[in-house]
């Protein structure tokens, strides 16, 4: 197993989501698709049956698959994405519960919402900071007693099955994967080329532990209620679980 390689270089993508959630993402990503959001929907209901009414947001919702599949038994949830792409493919299924806006900045106003679900790791994009300040901003909107659900990667799994380098054919094109710990962070350097088309890209996200993860939530105001991890609904072990899907009840 190849272990993680330590990144020194200086320069940080920092807005690296504003370009690449797009037609090339959609293709290497296709796998993540609507019978897996249906499988993961299905078993945050059973887990969380808060999230089955009222008004739930599902930020960075991309093409909507959670937010389909969460929808047939709430009518009130709707989705917020950046991605112009991305919501382009939503609308097919959920014009009129598609708003476009940058997460950092929330067009929603306090104590609206029932609750809130981060699906497939929309959160950890940005500096600590700026992490901090997204949860704080979700404390602000979600009411008291409110739900929120965060789908992340479980680190400690990550980095023991850590695999620095992939390579894979696509639709005719060779896609060349570099993983890197960038300090605090995880890097996905990618590198897309077919025919006469080259494209590089880098996918950036902050690591957080479980126990790391726990505390930042905790402080913006939120008290921890159940986790589990993998989509299936199994019981969360730190050491085997691929994530670490965590719902808390706002204070």
């Amino acid at each position: 197993m190849a272990q993680p390689l330590e990144n020194t270089d200086s320069h940080n993508d920092v807005n690296w989501f504003e370009d690449w959630f797009d037609e090339d993402y959609l293709k290497l990503y296709s796998n993540r698709d609507e019978g897996e959001a249906e499988i993961a929907v299905k078993n945050a209901l059973r887990l969380a049956p808060c999230l089955a009414k009222g008004k739930i947001l599902d930020l960075g919702c991309g093409t909507g698959r959670h937010l389909c599949a969460l929808r047939q038994v709430n009518r009130d949830a709707f989705g917020i994405d950046l991605s112009k792409t991305m919501l382009g493919h939503a609308k097919e299924k959920l014009s009129g519960n598609l708003i476009r806006a940058d997460m950092r900045y929330l067009p929603i106003a306090a104590s609206s919402l029932d609750g809130a679900c981060l699906w497939f790791t929309p959160f950890g994009y940005f500096s600590r900071e700026a992490n901090a300040a997204l949860l704080q901003s979700l404390a602000r909107v979600i009411k008291q007693g409110g739900a929120l659900l965060i789908d992340f990667f479980n680190s400690n799994y990550l980095l023991s099955t850590f695999e620095a380098q992939e390579q894979i054919e696509m639709g005719g094109a060779l896609i060349k994967i570099n993983r890197v710990v960038n300090g605090e962070r995880i890097d996905k350097r990618i590198k897309i080329t077919k025919d006469d088309y080259e494209r590089d890209i880098i996918e950036s996200v902050q690591l957080y532990s479980p126990g790391e993860l726990e505390k930042l939530i905790c402080d913006s105001g939120f008290r921890f209620v159940k986790c589990w991890g993998n989509y299936q609904g199994d019981e969360f072990d730190i050491n085997k679980s691929k994530r670490f899907i965590s719902l808390w009840k706002r204070l």
